[in-house]
């Protein structure tokens, strides 16, 4: 099926993203990229909100004055940390090269020309874009602020990196696992390190209660994946070799499938006696009910555009929409593929991406009204 984008401008305006330092502790430059995107509609039919919490910034574009699009689309600004040239966006071959670039700035570029394509047509369709700058670190601020003040959509899609086989294939994530983070504290007697048996050694407490905790889980693998797990993360106790310590901590990430939820796995995890339990983090699954009609048309349609099956996948991670699909919401991940991404020469497929955005607009055409 022949769809046609503008391939350099999805390119460069990739390119021009990247290049701002949209890390958590830079602010300006997180401002500035929103700035940048404002400006690119300024003579398009669009509306535009700005919101703030807690100095995170978040925009909401769609054609409508409405909370709530028929579809929409949702994508983050925010970057990890990356070395200076990492801002500087290169092509090698079909890879393009940046912080950012396939996590999630190639997919925000998608949406945004689509958004401002679709602007243009006499009978838009009912679609709306939410941008946000905190995903990488939550997200509490952005997505899920605006969420709870009643943003959404019939039919959620965060543009997120996704994994393929084939640069010529699409899939999509239609669940994700929960996320539960806890602080473990164990405490002892302190004394000194040469009359050990006068105290009580709060770290060798915690090793011995790390181990019960971490028998509450089965081991999972490649093959095995869609399974509760846990990581060890963080551990901190002590303060000198030679004094016995009376405080040891152990920061855990849970990640959990829908036979389980967090209230289940708290109440195991403090049914282990003498340790402290802290919620640092919890998060709900993003999951879909099977067979939901409007993400099958979503696969059908990329099917034709591809001319390749299209997999439903469930995936380890989280990410925004856990927000929107709390809420009910057909939410799923749908963005073109890359590799690296948080580490060193992260990448976004040029291919694979114009091979989505042909996907996500004939979706807009044909499903979209």
């Amino acid at each position: 099926m022949k769809v046609k984008i503008n391939k350099e401008e999805l390119i460069n305006l990739t390119k021009d993203l990247i290049r701002f330092k949209s890390t958590k502790d830079n602010p300006e430059e997180i401002q500035a990229c929103l700035n940048y995107i404002k400006d690119y509609f300024k003579y398009s039919d669009v509306i535009i909100k700005e919101f703030v919490k807690n100095n995170k910034p978040s925009l909401f574009i769609s054609y409508r004055d409405t909370k709530k699009p028929k579809l929409l689309l949702n994508g983050h600004i925010d970057v990890i940390e990356a070395e200076e040239d990492q801002f500087n966006p290169t092509i090698d071959g079909d890879k393009l090269f940046g912080r950012g670039s396939v996590d999630m700035k190639a997919g925000v570029a998608a949406s945004i020309v689509l958004l401002k394509e679709f602007s243009k047509k006499k009978n838009k369709p009912d679609l709306g874009l939410m941008i946000v700058s905190d995903e990488e670190i939550g997200g509490f601020d952005g997505t899920g602020y605006l969420v709870s003040k009643g943003y959404g959509g019939d039919f959620a899609i965060a543009a997120e990196p996704n994994h393929t086989e084939s640069l010529n294939k699409l899939n999509i994530v239609i669940a994700e696992k929960g996320v539960l983070w806890l602080k473990i504290k164990t405490r002892g007697i302190a004394c000194h390190g040469s009359r050990p048996w006068l105290g009580e050694n709060a770290i060798e407490k915690l090793i011995t209660k790390s181990k019960e905790i971490k028998d509450l889980f089965e081991e999972a693998s490649n093959d095995e994946f869609w399974k509760n797990t846990i990581n060890f993360g963080k551990i901190e106790g002590g303060d000198s070799p030679n004094r016995v310590p009376d405080l040891a901590e152990l920061t855990i990430d849970i990640r959990y499938t829908e036979e389980t939820n967090s209230d289940e796995l708290l109440k195991k995890i403090k049914s282990i006696s003498d340790i402290e339990v802290e919620v640092l983090e919890d998060a709900p699954m993003l999951l879909n009910k099977d067979n939901v009609d409007i993400i099958n048309k979503l696969k059908k349609v990329t099917e034709e555009v591809t001319d390749n099956e299209v997999n439903l996948l469930k995936e380890c991670g989280a990410s925004d929409l856990r927000f929107t699909s709390e809420k009910g919401m057909p939410s799923v991940i749908f963005g073109p593929f890359g590799e690296n991404y948080h580490g060193l020469k992260e990448y976004v497929s040029i291919s694979n991406l114009i091979l989505f955005t042909k996907s996500l607009k004939q979706f807009i055409i044909k499903e979209i009204k």
